[in-house]
């Protein structure tokens, strides 16, 4: 039997994104397009703690799951860029504004952290 290509595997990934979302529609639509990115960024965190939880746990359908999510929640932030920047080939003009929208209720400069 023939390897699946990683054409047909990233197309299955991209359809099992799309149920997830779709399955969220009658009850939140696409109300993340409101959420501030550094929601999305946060939200993002905890689907990767729960995607190294589900790893640590050895739990195959966990890990497929989680890693939906994670992939789901980096579209949402891209998706919410792209909307509000007209994509990424001007983000040097916008500095100031993705500063601002990085730096949300947030004390720190997301874009800067401290080391």
């Amino acid at each position: 039997m023939k390897p699946e290509s990683l054409k047909e595997e990233i197309e299955r990934f991209t359809l099992s994104m799309l149920h997830v979302l779709e399955s969220h529609d009658d009850e939140k639509g696409d109300s993340w397009e409101d959420e501030h990115v550094t929601y999305l960024v946060d939200r993002l965190q905890e689907e990767l703690d729960e995607l190294k939880r589900a790893f640590c746990n050895c739990d195959p359908r966990s890990v497929r799951r989680e890693a939906v999510d994670v992939a789901n929640y980096a579209f949402m932030i891209v998706h919410n860029i792209n909307r509000l920047f007209k994509g990424w080939e001007h983000m040097d003009e916008h500095r100031a504004a993705i500063e601002k929208l990085f730096l949300g209720p947030r004390k720190e400069n997301s874009c800067n952290p401290k080391t």
